[in-house]
This record gives structure tokens, C-alpha cells and sequence, in this order.
């Protein structure tokens, strides 16, 4: 099962470069619901992959800046075990 995390902060960046400073506004040029943007910004929710895409095309996001704010867990948790591996003086690659 794969998880996505969204770097929030980096999204509402581009929210306010792009001139959309409310939900209302991202819903209507997205197609996602109020809700299930509010859920997400506010990270009470995941985004689907259809979500994902969305955005990336309502914002016009570059593929390189979408997998930072789109695959930030994915960084976190390798970074996290090699740091652990490293300490207890094994390094395990798959």
C-alpha cells in the first residue's frame, strides 16, 4: 500500500504564487470538493492519486516540484532508516 504525504506548506506557497488565496476558488479550477481540499490542507486527509493529479494540473506544478511536495514521506522514512542502520553500524541495501 503506498502513502502519500503532502508538504502542505510548499502547496500553499504555490496556492498564494498563483493568485488562489481561498478553497473555493482551487475547488472550482481543480474539480476536487471544499471538503476534500480543507481535509488536506488542514492534513486530516491523504490524497488520492486522482487528487494528486488534479492539482498538479490546476496549479500548474512541474513534475520535479510535484514529487517534492507529493513524496515527502518516502524521503523522511529512507533518510530515518539510513540514519538507524548507520548507528547501529549496519547498512542493509535492497
Amino acid at each position: 500500500m503506498e502513502t502519500r504525504v503532502v508538504d502542505v506548506i510548499e502547496l500553499k506557497k504555490i496556492m498564494v504564487e498563483r493568485g488562489i488565496d481561498k478553497i473555493t476558488t482551487l475547488s472550482n479550477s481543480s474539480g476536487i470538493a471544499r471538503t476534500t481540499l480543507s481535509h488536506l490542507l488542514n492534513r486530516r486527509a491523504k490524497p488520492s492519486a486522482s487528487v494528486i493529479e488534479r492539482l498538479i494540473a490546476a496549479l500548474n506544478i512541474s513534475p520535479s516540484k510535484a514529487g517534492e511536495i507529493f513524496s515527502q514521506l518516502t524521503c523522511i522514512i529512507y533518510k530515518s532508516v539510513r540514519i538507524f542502520e548507520n548507528d547501529i553500524g549496519t547498512i542493509r541495501t535492497q
